[in-house]
């Protein structure tokens, strides 16, 4: 009979585990709630459950750590080691995004930066100021940024706070001095995040990448320069710019886009100056701007409302 009962355990056990890899976000549960079983097979659930560690369970402490090692190869068997961890436990050693909404919802207006830092436990990652105002982006996590809102005037004062984001870390190892070859880092979600090529320590090829893992952009140099075309893309994988460069300098036309594909801007450079109109639209089509430049130096300038009435024309811009 005590046989029976252990396989009958063991059975629902197994069914339980298929249930949780068809929902792998869901925790490891029984089939049968152990007290409603004969004691001996409840006491044969929980022994075998308590052996297996849960999905919820998995620590990449360990492989996160070494994503920052100077050795290629355990920097690529860490983020293998993540990204195969995270395709059967998604979230894994991160907070969820409530606890920081939580946190966050705590925070009062008349903080100093400072105090702010220390209440949230986050480091400063840059911000700009202007205008009696100030916006400062904080870290809260390896996964979680938050933007903060400061009055300046007379002193720097927390307004309110702005957006949480999820925006997973970087991890960034400088290669040996002199390197030659391929240069690969992450993210400490095992996502690549840069690809370089080195000669004897200077880029011949530089490409970035968002964090789904979408290409952002791709440098080509020569000579330790920046060289040749350069194409950008949105985290949609929709283009964002075209520009071009030769032996460091700035040439050519350059255009940007939305990410609904609109055109954002154009513009012409000469010899790295700017040379002739830039024209500037906005996310809807509309024209908003236009400025001209000769080598480098403003001529005039226009502007349109979004209905497409023009506002002002000075300089050279007068003229259609």
């Amino acid at each position: 009979m005590r046989g029976s009962i252990l396989v009958l355990a063991a059975l629902l056990l197994a069914c339980s585990r298929e249930a949780s890899t068809a929902h792998p976000g869901l925790p490891l549960q029984p089939a049968v709630l152990p007290s409603a079983l004969p004691t001996e097979a409840g006491a044969a659930v929980h022994a075998v459950a308590d052996a297996a560690p849960t999905l919820a369970a998995v620590d990449l402490s360990r492989p996160r750590r070494d994503l920052a090692e100077p050795a290629q190869a355990v920097r690529d068997a860490a983020a293998a080691e993540i990204r195969k961890a995270l395709a059967t436990n998604p979230g894994a050693g991160e907070r969820p995004e409530a606890y920081w909404r939580e946190k966050i919802a705590g925070i009062k207006p008349g903080l100093t930066p400072d105090q702010l830092k220390e209440q949230l436990g986050a480091t400063a990652e840059g911000g700009g100021a202007g205008g009696g105002g100030a916006t400062q982006s904080y870290r809260l996590d390896d996964h979680w940024i938050v933007t903060a809102l400061f009055t300046t005037r007379p002193a720097w004062v927390l307004r309110e706070m702005g957006k949480l984001v999820r925006v997973p870390r970087a991890v960034w190892v400088e290669p040996p001095k002199g390197h030659t070859g391929a240069w690969k880092t992450y993210d400490v979600q095992g996502v690549v995040r840069h690809e370089i090529d080195y000669e004897k320590g200077a880029y011949t090829r530089f490409r970035a990448f968002h964090d789904n893992g979408q290409l952002s952009y791709e440098q080509q140099y020569a000579g330790g320069k920046i060289d040749g075309d350069e194409t950008g893309f949105h985290p949609n994988g929709a283009k964002a710019y075209e520009i071009h460069h030769k032996a460091g300098k700035n040439v050519g036309k350059w255009v940007h886009w939305f990410a609904n594909g609109k055109l954002e801007s154009e513009q012409t450079y000469v010899d790295g100056l700017l040379d002739g109109s830039t024209m500037n639209w906005r996310e809807d089509g509309t024209r908003s701007s236009r400025i001209d430049y000769r080598k480098g130096e403003e001529t005039g300038q226009a502007a349109w409302d979004e209905k497409g009435k023009l506002l002002y024309a000075r300089g050279t811009a007068e003229k259609p």
